[in-house]
């Protein structure tokens, strides 16, 4: 496996990652409720991960950006559940919990899982103190446990262990879509019910040969054509309308879901207030004529209109941009994962061919 999220890497563990996963791995109370022997030393670190290698069923969770590893995620066949099933199980170091970064990776798996192999169901077995994993469940969809049964831990302890399962059908019902991950601007995330603001907005991803249909502000960064969804306005309708306003080009019919992603920034409004929005992306083409613009009265100061650019230019530009905005930063990462997407299908065909 080697997968990205917007934060973060699941991939093979490599032999350099001995003493990242020491660091969490030989920690007692990360290997109690992983179920495992806390780590003695770095060269059972070391031993450890030439067997995960060997096998296959366990990846690291790395922070690209720090090239660190702060946790680990297995795939097994679970036996407990129907045929096909699989039973997923993670850890993190204490250091980096709290932070959203299991639950990035976790919904990266269950996404592979069920749009690439189409996998009936996905469980999750947890043991009953393990409140942090127990979280972890719920945000990744899960709801009330299955069962509850009793497990000797490898300690030679009887506890009670949680099985949580999700079938493929559930899961893509409950959240319409590949979830690509989260961008977090606050430190307010445990903000009630009541004070949080949500927002849902569409975004195109319009492609035309090498360059990307994107709208530039007079800063020179760019972002992907789109915006907020309006009262009883269809997420489609939104898209064909945001599209035509900000660069002048009407839709074709043929558009495709790509996923989505959540921000939760300070709200404007009020401090204890948190702003959370979808902003879902879809893939689509444009038909050949154009007409004048639209622009909200914010979107004409900043001076935005319609390019055509490639994507490493796109990244660049945003790289660069001396006054980012929320978007910018946003839509760095999209055209970042697209950039992955494409090194990778070139990897891929080129070690076929």
């Amino acid at each position: 496996m080697n997968e990205y999220t917007l934060r973060c890497r699941i991939r093979h563990f490599e032999r350099e990652d001995a003493a990242d996963v020491y660091a969490f791995a030989s920690l007692p109370e990360v290997a109690h409720y992983a179920n495992f022997l806390p780590h003695r030393s770095l060269a059972m670190t070391q031993e450890n991960l030439r067997r995960w290698k060997a096998i296959g069923d366990i990846f690291a969770i790395e922070l690209p950006e720090e090239k660190k590893v702060i946790g680990a995620i297995s795939l097994r066949p679970d036996l407990e559940s129907q045929f096909g099933w699989i039973k997923i199980g993670y850890t993190c170091n204490p250091l980096y919990q709290g932070a959203g970064y299991i639950n990035e990776a976790l919904r990266k798996v269950m996404d592979h899982s069920f749009y690439d192999q189409e996998l009936p169901g996905i469980a999750l077995h947890i043991f009953a103190d393990n409140l942090p994993s127990i979280k972890v469940a719920q945000k990744a969809g899960f709801g009330e446990y299955d069962e509850a049964n009793r497990k000797v831990r490898f300690d030679g302890i009887e506890t009670t262990e949680f099985v949580y399962r999700m079938t493929n059908g559930k899961y893509k019902e409950r959240f319409g879509g590949r979830w690509f991950g989260e961008l977090r601007d606050t430190k307010n995330m445990e903000a009630e019910e009541m004070n949080i603001i949500h927002r849902a907005a569409v975004r195109a991803v319009i492609r035309k040969g090498d360059c990307f249909l994107m709208v530039q502000s007079q800063l020179g960064d760019v972002k992907f054509p789109g915006g907020g969804i309006e009262t009883n306005e269809l997420p489609i309708e939104a898209l064909k309308r945001e599209v035509a306003e900000e660069t002048g080009y009407k839709l074709s019919p043929e558009i495709l879901h790509l996923g989505y992603i959540e921000e939760f920034t300070d709200a404007f409004e009020s401090e204890v207030q948190l702003f959370a929005q979808r902003s879902d992306y879809y893939e689509a083409e444009v038909e050949d004529s154009q007409v004048e613009l639209k622009l909200d009265d914010y979107e004409a100061e900043l001076g935005f209109h319609p390019v055509w650019i490639t994507l490493d230019n796109a990244i660049k530009v945003n790289q660069h941009c001396v006054e980012p905005k929320r978007w910018t930063k946003r839509d760095l990462k999209i055209l970042m994962m697209l950039k992955q997407r494409e090194d990778k299908a070139y990897a891929t065909n080129g070690k076929t061919t």
